[in-house]
């Protein structure tokens, strides 16, 4: 069983208890205190979306940007994020309140989306430098290598493209319903914790 799969099944498991444990708190309240109730959940469960969007503004605008097809702006914000990322590091760790599926590295992350940038740009030369460099970082995470893929057949290397499909599927990215359902979430999630 390959990481991806593992952390799709985690958080199906953790939404299902958190889910749970919100319905017997809420049902197990006094009739008198169950708005109350709800409404301090609701707040306790906003916190981590608030510390995410505090600390990865500048990617959540990138995401927001790339979405729209304006590379040049979410080129920017996304180069912004990585600096900071490197020169903070300490950050990563607050990956962990954004459900990330794909990878459980944020530099990753982001030198995966430069990359897609370059590679929308026809910069492939540039594009191969971060996919490199986010494979360094997780060299378990499978969207690098589709793109890496794309890259190969637009250079006409056919066999190496199929090479890094395949090695993309066994790590978790078969484009099924689920997968396309995390990747419209965090579309809308990056559209919704983006400022600008």
């Amino acid at each position: 069983m390959n990481r991806t799969l593992c952390l799709k099944i985690l958080y199906g498991v953790i939404l299902i208890s958190l889910a749970t444990i919100v319905y017997w708190s809420i049902s197990n309240t006094n009739k008198d205190y169950r708005l109350v109730t709800s409404l301090f959940i609701g707040l306790l469960l906003l916190i981590p979306g608030r510390i995410s969007q505090y600390f990865y503004q500048d990617f959540y605008t990138g995401r927001k940007y790339m979405n729209k097809n304006d590379l040049d702006k979410a080129l920017y914000h996304f180069l912004q994020f990585e600096r900071c990322i490197e020169e903070k590091p300490w950050e990563k760790t607050v990956l962990w309140m954004t459900w990330s599926v794909y990878t459980i590295d944020i530099l990753a992350m982001v030198k995966h989306n430069i990359s897609c940038i370059y590679i929308n740009k026809k910069q492939y030369e540039e594009a191969e430098k971060y996919i490199k460099e986010a494979l360094n970082i997780d060299n378990k995470y499978p969207l690098p290598y589709l793109n890496r893929s794309i890259i190969n057949m637009a250079n006409g290397k056919k066999e190496e493209c199929i090479n890094n499909i395949e090695k993309s599927i066994k790590l978790g990215m078969n484009n099924s319903k689920v997968d396309k359902i995390i990747k419209n979430m965090q579309s809308v999630y990056a559209n919704i914790q983006s400022i600008e």
